[in-house]
């Protein structure tokens, strides 16, 4: 069985790197994901992420290539992978967008529920997918 080529998944090693700092800096859990699953992830929880398939929601993200913020005060927070439910407090997702296509996504779940982090949050994990899509050539 062939497995399809993914580019962000290339960037497995500086992904990890990228998510280890981002979520040094914010305090959230964040996983960098290519079209199919997470292939970096960092924070609270991390572990149980790494290598899952993706959310049915978060594929439609990454379909429309629009970064978007969610929350739990909303009633908006989305799973990130299946079979899971959003524990979190905020997410900000960022679609990675490489020569007009979606290549995968930067994910922040924050879960201080008293810190005001989610436009910080959204600008970093906007950050992180420009910088992956730049390592893309």
């Amino acid at each position: 069985m062939l497995k399809k080529y993914s580019q962000v998944g290339s960037l497995k090693n500086i992904s990890q790197a990228y998510a280890q700092s981002l979520s040094k800096v914010t305090g959230a859990m964040v996983c960098v994901a290519d079209r199919d699953e997470i292939i970096a992830a960092a924070g609270k929880n991390h572990k149980k992420y790494i290598g899952k398939a993706l959310s049915k929601e978060l594929e439609n993200i990454m379909d429309k290539r629009k970064s978007a913020l969610y929350s739990k005060k909303d009633d908006t927070l989305i799973p990130v992978v299946k079979d899971d439910k959003a524990d979190c407090e905020a997410q900000a997702i960022a679609v990675i967008v490489h020569d007009g296509d979606s290549a995968g996504a930067v994910i922040l779940c924050v879960y201080d529920e008293k810190a005001d982090k989610s436009e910080i949050a959204e600008k970093l994990a906007g950050a992180a997918a420009e910088f992956l899509a730049d390592q893309l050539g």
